[in-house]
């Protein structure tokens, strides 16, 4: 009989994360270190582990370690900090943090302490949550401090701990309208010498720009003149309002003038496809300007839901500068699968050709699910 190959399958998300075999080897460690006891530690955390989602198993992590760890909060803060170089990845390290919120501790400010203690292990933004929406003004105090520490965790948590989309948690979108709170944070994280700092940052101002974008421009405006890694910045955190095709937002780029060319061929191919083949996108474009121009070049994806109707998705193309009278060509493949995210479903998909905003140029594909 011949040997079936070894599958080529990425293992699910939250095996990546957070597998049993992460929980073992957290039970073998955490023993070595005088922390766990491993089968009362594995017999609480593994029942049912293959059928918790990835933040279910973050979860039980965390209120595992609650229960076992050391009932007086400053013990079981030590116990935590000798876990933590024993954790599996940063991922399995944020419970380490859950587990300090969820022992409320009477008084926020010790709670506060831990958490910027336990976030150079794994991130403390959502164990963060509930104590910035009891009481974020306690929190901003905290964090306009955490901005300027010398770990750069801690200085990341000021930024992604406040943020008002923070992914998979609750919107705060009234942070969004009115980001005074976080003003001083963002000014003083800007130049951060840590691109993962500057990056939690472009992030936020993304978070606001998604809700409040004159907001987002008064910031910025106030900024002085940008260093190279500080517009790196500024063009990540405005990056949806630059798929949106917003004036402002291309003008901060250098792609605010309306582009001048002609685009002499755009093809979408093949025609027809089915899930988890690519769809090719050709793009010839001639300058038609007397000066070098900036363009942004997008695409749009008008996805066919379930219902029949459409989401419209915009992707980067290609940023570049195009001299006078010069044609180029821009070639991309799109692969059409599923993923976490998005699911799709047959029918017939627009595609969009953006450039410096508007659209100048259209196709389509038909998808077979």
């Amino acid at each position: 009989m011949t040997a079936m190959p070894p599958s080529t399958e990425r293992p699910a998300l939250k095996d990546e994360l957070l597998s049993r075999s992460h929980i073992q080897q957290l039970a073998e460690a955490g023993a070595q270190v005088g922390v766990l006891q491993p089968e009362r530690f594995l017999a609480a955390t593994c029942a049912h582990w293959e059928d918790l989602p990835v933040l279910g198993r973050l979860q039980r992590l965390g209120a595992v370690l609650c229960a076992q760890l050391p009932a007086d909060f400053d013990a079981m803060l030590q116990a935590a900090v000798r876990l933590g170089p024993c954790m599996p990845n940063s991922f399995a390290a944020m419970a380490l943090c859950e587990c300090a919120t969820l022992r409320h501790h009477p008084d926020d400010d010790v709670t506060l302490n831990a958490l910027a203690i336990l976030t150079c292990f794994g991130s403390a933004e959502w164990a963060l949550r509930p104590l910035l929406i009891r009481d974020p003004e306690r929190v901003f105090h905290h964090a306009a401090a955490w901005a300027r520490h010398d770990n750069a965790h801690v200085r990341r948590l000021a930024s992604e701990g406040t943020r008002p989309r923070l992914p998979w948690s609750q919107r705060l979108d009234a942070l969004a309208r009115h980001p005074q709170a976080q003003r001083p944070i963002l000014d003083a994280l800007r130049d951060d010498p840590s691109a993962t700092v500057r990056r939690s940052v472009a992030n936020h101002l993304n978070d606001i720009a998604k809700v409040n974008p004159d907001g987002v421009f008064a910031l910025l405006s106030a900024w002085p003149s940008p260093s190279p890694a500080t517009q790196a910045l500024i063009r990540h955190a405005l990056r949806t309002l630059i798929k949106q095709g917003e004036p402002r937002a291309l003008a901060w780029i250098g792609a605010g003038a309306p582009a001048q060319l002609r685009v002499t061929s755009f093809l979408v191919a093949p025609s027809t496809l089915r899930l988890g083949e690519a769809v090719l996108l050709l793009a010839e474009l001639t300058s038609v300007s007397p000066q070098p121009q900036t363009l942004e070049v997008d695409y749009a994806v008008h996805f066919v839901k379930q219902n029949g109707s459409t989401s419209r998705k915009v992707f980067k193309l290609r940023r570049f500068t195009l001299a006078p009278g010069v044609t180029v060509q821009l070639t991309h493949r799109h692969r059409v699968e599923d993923f976490t995210t998005r699911r799709h479903h047959s029918g017939r998909h627009r595609v969009e050709l953006l450039i410096n905003g508007p659209c100048w140029a259209e196709g389509a594909f038909d998808l077979t699910v």
